[in-house]
């Protein structure tokens, strides 16, 4: 009860920092993959277009969408899973736009140097965080070279304690997404075996829009885009600098920030692989049970603006 309490009054709280000067509510998490969403914020794109938000950091893409379903924020930046559960739970809002992602960073990283094949970690200790796009990753590859995941041992694990387990020997390998790996190696606690930078799926972070807005104040949904087009380009011309930037948001060194980067592609627009990579991954997870319902895809993405600015 306590905790519920605590969320209701932050979002009332955000409401009310919103309202001091601010046209709207801008949630992004300080992870690498919502780096545009980063770069336009701190090196002020946003006001460069001609649109005032009141920007917020989130540690994790559920709050952005309890947020979001408040009206305490009325854009924000999510990965593909909290995507997907937001327009499956028919929140109102909808997907205009994909700001990033990649395959790449989706990194399998084993302990022993010597292995050098998938099938090698048949009945091994594999640590991944269920429920998130590391699973699916991980079921993928599985899918590729003719697996079942009943023959590995999985371990439910978050990102952050991934090092750590590896480090004690608790996980033979594990599956997760930038930075995560690239701290791992940094630590000289494992190396990557494989990405997933030829699946099917992309892991894209999008930008999700309240209804109201995008009904009632198009241009500004515009000038969020432009701005985002535009730290995208900044990220693509001025890795080093972009790496500083987001180095502040998120305690990562500045050099191991731009090193990660690396394994993302940052582009703002919409195209058939970002929607097919969406409507696959919801079907796995309704196939997992982690979907009460999927999506209802007429009606939960607007491409028009990405088609009207040429994105």
């Amino acid at each position: 009860m306590k905790t519920k309490l605590g969320i209701v009054m932050m979002l009332l709280l955000l409401a009310a920092g919103q309202a001091q000067g601010a046209d709207y509510g801008f949630g992004y998490q300080p992870s690498l993959g919502a780096a545009t969403a980063a770069v336009a914020d701190q090196l002020g794109f946003f006001r460069a277009e001609g649109v005032a938000l009141e920007t917020r950091i989130f540690n994790d893409g559920t709050l952005i969408n309890e947020a979001l379903a408040a009206g305490a924020i009325q854009f924000g930046v999510v990965g593909d899973m909290p995507t997907i559960t937001a327009l499956a739970a028919r929140l109102p809002v909808k997907v205009v736009a994909a700001v990033g992602g990649g395959g790449k960073r989706e990194r399998l990283m084993v302990r022993d140097s010597e292995v050098t094949a998938f099938s090698e970690l048949q009945g091994k200790r594999i640590g991944v965080t269920r429920g998130t796009s590391g699973f699916n990753a991980f079921q993928l590859l599985c899918q590729k070279y003719g697996y079942e995941l009943t023959e590995f041992k999985l371990i439910n694990i978050r990102p952050a304690n991934m090092p750590e387990a590896l480090a004690s020997a608790q996980v033979d390998a594990v599956l997760t997404w930038e930075p995560t790996p690239s701290l791992i190696e940094a630590a000289g606690l494992g190396r990557e075996l494989l990405n997933l930078k030829d699946s099917e799926l992309i892991f894209p972070l999008t930008l999700v829009v309240r209804t109201s807005v995008l009904e009632n104040d198009p241009e500004a949904v515009r000038k969020v885009l432009k701005a985002l087009r535009r730290a995208a380009e900044f990220i693509q011309e001025n890795p080093t600098k972009a790496g500083e930037v987001v180095a502040k948001i998120s305690g990562l060194s500045p050099e191991l920030a731009q090193r990660s980067l690396g394994y993302h592609f940052y582009e703002v627009g919409w195209t058939p692989q970002v929607e097919n990579s969406l409507k696959k991954t919801a079907q796995m997870l309704w196939e997992q049970k982690e979907l009460r319902a999927l999506p209802d895809w007429d009606t939960a993405i607007d491409a028009s603006f990405c088609s009207r600015l040429g994105y």
